[in-house]
């Protein structure tokens, strides 16, 4: 691997005199190569046709792929001779797919070159491998003083042994966890970075045996946000383009209901609504916020999908309403819920302008507090009453909600219209 001495890193082992300008002080260097390796490779093909949307899955069945690893043998024994050359004191080397390039079985090189003490300048010039010249030079730069040094060189090893999104395989003089410590911000960076899936940076950040219970702690509840906002946008985009049968006309309970909060049919997100349609020429409201039952899609459609936070309160006493604390929501459906659900939280379902506290316990870590005033609060279920044998709470249910039972379909069936 010839190189042309163009300009120096200057490494910085030792006391030093006057330097040119353009030399940089560094423990060691990353160098890039972008070639068109294995672009054509058959076999790497069909994995990438079958495994291009789990990168991590991708990257373990590449590796067994032989040309994949005759590649790598090849550079890294023509690394370790450089290594010789010019006394470098440790040497990672690594393959990894190109996720950028528009052929997606292409592939480049990184290597790591730690700087030996006793070398005075490493010449980075252009280094070549199979006739593809190295096309980038990243010095390690760290902070002041040999902690510094350690620090940066050691983050420039992990960087070419990281299971990176695309990463295949490493070789390495000192690898990680084995001879070299890994810090966990230095997996936390690549994560950060999207460079890292959750899996991989969970199994790397526990294997630091740094700080873990934290990190383990913030990438939970990191994921479990993440999925939720992905949720809520398939949720928004599905309702923009599903179709489903009409409803039927709104039936004299549910008219009644929904006039409770004709108050808030003029916001910008109910205009439209069916539940603002249903009310239009209707004179009937109270003061009471009351809560409902009827299937979950009708009642839905009241108020928009997408203006609905529906909760699964499937065998649940407690219900999860933080979601709520956003304000984005205009009601709240209790999907699956039964008798007891209602019949526990009492001041919840009374709606009243106070703050309700949710999630109680003894140190009440996790308690926090919404306030549902005039929220549309229904459940829907399949069982309400299943094995209800408190007729005190039957009445009190009975006698502060609309309570619908639905034997027959709620749309209307075109097709059997047509035919009658």
């Amino acid at each position: 691997m010839p190189h042309e001495d163009v300009r120096g890193l200057l490494v910085d082992g030792g006391k030093s005199g006057k330097h040119r300008s353009e030399d940089v002080i560094s423990g060691g260097v990353l160098m890039t190569w972008n070639g068109s390796w294995l672009q054509d490779h058959a076999e790497l093909q069909l994995l990438c046709e079958s495994l291009r949307q789990t990168p991590d899955a991708l990257s373990a069945a590449a590796r067994d792929v032989p040309a994949v690893q005759s590649l790598l043998e090849e550079f890294w024994q023509q690394l370790r001779k450089e290594q010789n050359q010019f006394e470098w004191a440790q040497l990672s080397v690594c393959v990894e797919f190109s996720l950028n390039a528009e052929v997606k079985t292409r592939v480049h090189l990184h290597a790591f070159a730690e700087f030996s003490l006793r070398a005075r300048v490493f010449p980075a010039g252009k280094a070549t491998f199979q006739d593809c010249p190295c096309s980038h030079l990243s010095p390690s730069m760290g902070r002041k003083g040999p902690k510094g040094r350690d620090r940066a060189v050691r983050e420039g090893h992990y960087y070419i042994q990281a299971p990176k999104l695309g990463h295949i395989d490493w070789r390495s003089t000192c690898p990680k966890f084995q001879v070299m410590m890994v810090n966990i911000d230095f997996v936390k960076r690549l994560w950060m970075s999207r460079k890292m899936s959750y899996d991989c940076a969970m199994a790397e950040g526990i294997k630091t045996r740094n700080n873990v219970p934290y990190f383990v702690q913030m990438l939970n509840k990191s994921r479990a946000l993440e999925y939720s906002m992905d949720v809520e946008e398939l949720t928004a985009s599905a309702e923009k383009t599903w179709e489903s049968k009409p409803f039927k006309d709104a039936t004299s309970e549910e008219v009644a209901f929904l006039a409770q909060f004709c108050c808030r049919y003029t916001e910008a997100n109910l205009v439209h609504s069916w539940a603002a349609t249903v009310c239009a020429n209707s004179c009937l409201a109270s003061s009471l916020s009351l809560s409902r039952t009827w299937k979950t899609e009708r009642a839905a459609n009241f108020f928009g999908i997408s203006n609905c936070l529906i909760v699964n309160c499937q065998s649940v006493v407690s219900p999860n309403l933080r979601p709520i604390m956003k304000g984005c929501y205009s009601a709240v459906i209790y999907d699956e819920a039964d008798w007891m659900l209602m019949s526990v939280n009492r001041a919840l379902f009374q709606s009243s302008p106070r703050g309700i506290q949710l999630s109680q316990s003894t140190c009440n870590e996790a308690a926090y507090t919404v306030v549902v005033w005039r929220i549309p609060m229904i459940l829907t279920s399949n069982n309400f009453w299943a094995k209800c044998q408190d007729e005190s709470a039957r009445d009190w249910i009975l006698a502060n909600s609309y309570y619908r039972w639905i034997d027959e379909p709620t749309w209307i069936d075109e097709h059997a219209a047509t035919v009658s």
